[in-house]
Parts: C-alpha cells; sequence; structure tokens
C-alpha cells in the first residue's frame, strides 16, 4: 500500500508540472487554423479574383421588370377563346371568318357562317361591340362573317358558355366583335393584291355582260322590274287572264322578261386574276382631359372562282335486270364560275377621358355575287332514247350591311 500511495503521488505530481507546458503548445499550434475560420479576421490584397459562379459573379446587380398584362382567358371564368389584332393579322385570312376557322370548338359553313361546338344557327349570336348584329340574309338569322375584312376588327371574343353580360338567346355560343377604336400612334396603310389559282385564273369559264357597274358589284338598272310588269305586280291582284289583263298583256309580260345583257351566258377563255385593293389610317390627338381617336378603312375585293362537276338526278327505285336499283335519270356534266365583289367601310369616332370610354362606329359592307352555269347532260327517262340537255342559269345577289353605334363604357369608384 505503501509503495502504491507513493506512485500515485508522483504521477500526480509529474502531471501538474507537465500540463501548462502541454496547453501552451497546443494554443499556439491551433490558433493558425482557427484564425483560417474567421472571415472578418482575413486580409485579402486588391488582385483580381477569377470567380466562376451562376449570375456573373459576387457583387452583381441583377433588375427585374415586370408588365402587367390583362389576360381575359384568366379572368373569366366562362370557357372563351380571344384573338387579338396580332392573331388575326398572323393568320393572313381576308376576313375574319377564315381567322375563326382556327379556333377550337368553332366550324365554318361554307366558308360563311360560323357555328360555336357544331350546332347550327339557331343556337348561335354575334355581336358588334357588345350589341347584337343584326343579318343581312332575309331567311337566315345567323350572320355570314365572311362580310367583315380583318382590318377592321380589332379583337375578336368567342364565349362558349352562358354568361349574364351577354344576352340569353343563344345556347351554343356568342362572337363578340370589336371594331378598332383609338390607335396608340397615327398610321397610314395602304395595300394592293394580286392572286389567282390554276383552276380558274386564264382557264375557261362562263359569264354575262349585265349592266356597265358589274364590275364594281353594283347594278345600274338593268336588272330592274320591267315597267309594265311592275305595275301589274303594283296592283296587288293576281296576274291572269280576265277583266284587268289581257292574254297579250301576259305576253307581253313575259317578253319584257327576255333581258339578253342578263340572260346571254357567254365563254370566258381567260378568266382575270383577283385583285383586292385596302386603304386604312388613324390618329389619336388630346382634346382637354379626353384623348380622341380617328380610324378609317375603306376596301375592294374582286374575286373568281371556277367549279365544274357531276350532277345527276333520278325519280325513283327502278328495275334493273330483275333487281331493283337507281338510275339517273338526269345526267349533267356542268361548270359554274362566280365572280365576288365586296366593298367596305369604316368610320370610328372614339373617346378615352380617365376610366371612361366612348365609341361612334360606322360599317358598311356590300357584298356581291356574280354567277353564270352551263349544264350539259342527257334526259334518260324515255326508256328508247336519250335527250340531250343544255341549260344555263345566270344569278346576281347583292347582301348590304349598314350599322351605326355609339357605345359607352364607363367605370367609377
Amino acid at each position: 500500500m505503501t509503495k502504491r500511495t507513493a506512485m500515485i503521488t508522483s504521477l500526480l505530481f509529474s502531471t501538474a508540472l507537465v500540463s501548462p507546458v502541454a496547453h501552451a503548445q497546443t494554443t499556439a499550434i491551433d490558433k493558425p487554423a482557427m484564425a483560417k475560420a474567421q472571415p472578418d479576421d482575413v486580409s485579402v490584397d486588391d488582385a483580381d479574383v477569377d470567380i466562376s459562379a451562376p449570375g456573373g459573379g459576387f457583387g452583381g446587380e441583377i433588375v427585374v421588370r415586370g408588365k402587367y398584362i390583362p389576360n381575359p382567358i384568366r379572368a373569366t371564368s366562362e370557357v372563351v377563346s380571344v384573338l387579338g389584332e396580332a392573331e388575326i393579322a398572323r393568320a393572313a385570312d381576308g376576313d375574319i371568318a377564315g381567322s375563326l376557322q382556327r379556333v377550337t370548338g368553332l366550324s365554318v359553313v361554307g366558308g360563311r357562317f360560323v357555328f360555336v361546338r357544331g350546332l347550327g344557327e339557331r343556337y348561335s349570336l354575334a355581336l358588334l361591340n357588345g350589341l347584337p348584329l343584326p343579318s343581312p340574309e332575309p331567311l337566315r338569322r345567323v350572320v355570314p362573317l365572311d362580310l367583315f375584312p380583318t382590318s377592321v376588327i380589332a379583337s375578336t371574343v368567342v364565349q362558349k358558355s352562358y354568361s349574364v353580360n351577354y344576352p340569353g338567346e343563344f345556347g351554343g355560343g356568342v362572337i363578340n366583335l370589336t371594331t378598332k377604336a383609338t390607335p396608340d400612334e397615327p398610321f397610314l396603310k395602304v395595300k394592293f393584291g394580286v392572286s389567282g389559282d390554276s383552276e380558274t385564273t386564264g382557264k375557261l369559264g362562263y359569264t354575262y355582260d349585265g349592266s356597265d357597274r358589274d364590275l364594281i358589284g353594283y347594278d345600274d338598272g338593268v336588272r330592274d322590274i320591267p315597267s309594265g310588269l311592275a305595275q301589274a305586280i303594283a296592283k296587288n291582284i293576281p296576274i291572269s287572264v280576265g277583266t284587268d289583263f289581257s292574254s297579250t298583256d301576259l305576253q307581253n309580260f313575259a317578253a319584257s322578261l327576255n333581258n339578253a345583257q342578263t340572260n346571254l351566258i357567254q365563254r370566258n377563255m381567260d378568266v382575270p386574276a383577283n385583285f383586292s385593293a385596302e386603304i386604312t389610317g388613324g390618329t389619336s390627338f388630346d382634346v382637354a382631359d379626353a384623348l380622341v381617336g380617328v380610324v378609317a378603312t375603306a376596301g375592294f375585293d374582286n374575286s373568281w372562282r371556277t367549279r365544274g362537276g357531276v350532277q345527276q338526278t333520278s325519280q325513283g327505285i327502278v328495275n334493273i335486270n330483275g333487281e331493283a336499283g337507281l338510275l339517273p335519270d338526269q345526267n349533267f356534266n356542268f361548270v359554274t364560275t362566280e365572280n365576288r365583289i365586296i366593298v367596305n367601310g369604316l368610320l370610328g369616332l372614339s373617346a378615352e377621358f380617365g376610366e371612361h370610354r366612348l365609341r361612334f362606329t360606322n360599317l358598311y359592307i356590300h357584298d356581291t355575287s356574280k354567277e353564270a352555269s352551263i349544264k350539259a347532260g342527257v334526259d334518260a327517262i324515255n326508256v328508247d332514247e336519250e335527250t340531250l340537255l343544255n341549260q344555263g342559269r345566270s344569278s346576281w345577289f347583292e347582301r348590304q350591311l349598314f350599322t351605326t353605334q355609339f357605345v359607352g363604357e364607363f367605370k367609377f369608384d
């Protein structure tokens, strides 16, 4: 026990003598390493340091700029499609019906009538600047949108579900056309166009003389009802042989309808190319506290189209070699040439003051279709022989739309 106690005492004494020295050595060795871990104690020279890092380096300034652009598709809870002026111009279509062909859920019938979700005309509604648009077609409710050139339209909104801000007389959808109003800066555009196709331009077609103003789409009176027949119609009585009309009168009425200028169809061995011209201008200026804008446009389009095909008619089921079947009673080959002339004009005035806007729009569209058709074929009703047939048809249709609107949009706190 004595030796063990003496040994422990000596070890404790030696440890007390060695500890300060060991502590001092540890502090002297570890101090530089601890100093490197403190960035405030580091002294960096002025030499450039090459650092590759995302963003271009340390200390650079990053500037983020944003612009608020209202999105009507996200702002509304209804199902809508919006075509702005840029989208309409990018499509490069001559009329708004052609531009709407690219909108999902729309179908264009005959290149003119636009139906929403494939539904008929009774389920669609067309608006111009938010107001109902009358149809120039007397027997149709739907508006032929090929009447509206793209140059006069600023935007097109197609809404496929109901909302309270639109009239409730549609079940399929509504098409709202907005005309150009206040331009951001003065502009003037002049466009000329010439086009053709391999089936019409410079090829065989048919036409007739008509009036001297057919070239611009207006009749000068050649197609008016003859005066004698017009007076008979004005009496509002049946036109038949009796006390008021004799057989000679009826013969004269029929003879007066024979007008060679409108009935005599002629070959056109060189159908001309399509031609179009358009001029559009606008400006804006300040009047007191209001911004006043003026937009005007005028356009002319003359186009040709020749179509050909086979037309067959049958009167019912007949016996063919002991079996029931169909045979054409009349079999025709036809060629039809259509000359379409469109004249349009727009004059729009607008005023903006604060959050309020006034819009005064005048729109004029005149659409004319001049058509001549020849049919050649056989009449096989008689079993023993076939009768050769040659039929001609000439037509002239004028459609005109003139609308004047005054619209006020007011926003209050």
